[in-house]
């Protein structure tokens, strides 16, 4: 005769004990005059048992750790968007379009395009020069689907004739030969010098009084040092640093492949997705990057030693009669 009495394995973490509060196994079945007792499972399957907590802790402490950070995020988010006015949404569109200002920088392309590939980049890099090639293959490749955005980051303490190369770059750009002249000055980039410079912009054409009046005279000097700055605040350290649809391509000269696979990516979110030509990628990263900020900005306690605490099971059973 076989009799199974009600018991259970006490215990919900790692190690937990099979005996009762006598400190005697419980009984939990016998089979005629033969028991089975909670230390008799307790060997069978005491190290699965175990296992299953653990996993189990684990599992919770992810979903709670989880559950607090989207907490905090809206928290943050709502708050800082409560002193501007704006829900949460506008917000992060405002910081979206706050972030990389194209305005006024030469493009390549229409305005409309779905994908935007903006370069940070320096006439007198070689790496630039390297991924020059590169940029005119994607231009071919894409056509109307693509923008392409230059932004100056000369990087003086290196390249000495950088400066003066930005500049003629924009002194050409108010005539409307910008990208003539960035082509003229990547194949010829030995030959960066104010007269080289002035003899390049004789031989696309360009008003050579104007061209010469604008070089030197420091016109541009700010739309330069605003570029660098908003560069930097984006994390730029080096050229060339590209940017699909606000989101960074890593190393620098990538080949062709690297930046085709990023904007191709970005063109099959956006036929898949109601998201504006801002992009899905380019949202979550400002909107992370807007939190850390706030956070840091704000008066945020994490008590871990607590989160921790909720992720035991013997807490974790008290969470289920906290309503």
């Amino acid at each position: 005769m076989y009799v199974l009495i009600g018991a259970f394995l006490t215990g919900c973490s790692a190690g937990g004990s099979a005996t009762g509060d006598s400190g005697e196994p419980e009984l939990l079945a016998t089979v005629g005059d033969d028991s089975i007792t909670t230390m008799d499972v307790q060997e069978q399957i005491g190290e699965r048992l175990d296992q299953l907590d653990v996993q189990y802790s684990r599992s919770r402490h992810q979903l709670i750790e989880e559950a607090l950070q989207e907490l905090l995020r809206d928290r943050l988010l709502g708050d800082e968007a409560a002193t501007k006015g704006l829900t949460a949404d506008e917000l992060v569109r405002a910081e979206i379009e706050a972030t990389i200002n194209d305005e006024d920088s030469p493009a390549l392309g229409p305005a409309d395009a779905p994908v935007t590939l903006v370069e940070f980049s320096d006439f007198e890099c070689p790496f630039c020069s390297r991924f020059y090639p590169t940029l005119k293959q994607l231009e071919d490749n894409y056509g109307d689907q693509l923008r392409i955005v230059y932004r100056q980051f000369p990087i003086q303490r290196i390249h000495a004739f950088a400066f003066d190369a930005a500049e003629a770059s924009l002194c050409a750009h108010e005539q409307g030969r910008f990208w003539e002249m960035h082509d003229l000055l990547f194949e010829e980039q030995d030959q960066l010098g104010i007269d080289a410079l002035k003899e390049k912009a004789g031989r696309l054409g360009l008003d050579q009084a104007a061209f010469d009046a604008c070089l030197g005279s420091g016109q541009y000097d700010d739309q330069v040092q605003r570029d660098l700055r908003e560069g930097r605040s984006v994390g730029v350290t080096g050229t060339p640093a590209l940017f699909v649809n606000g989101i960074g391509v890593p190393g620098g000269a990538v080949p062709y492949e690297t930046v085709a696979a990023a904007i191709d990516k970005t063109l099959q979110r956006a036929s898949s997705s109601s998201e504006a030509p801002l992009g899905v990628d380019r949202k979550n990263k400002v909107t992370d990057d807007l939190v850390m900020r706030l956070w840091q900005e704000r008066d945020v306690v994490y008590h871990h030693d607590l989160i921790r605490a909720l992720a035991s099971c013997e807490l974790g059973r008290k969470m289920t009669s906290w309503s």
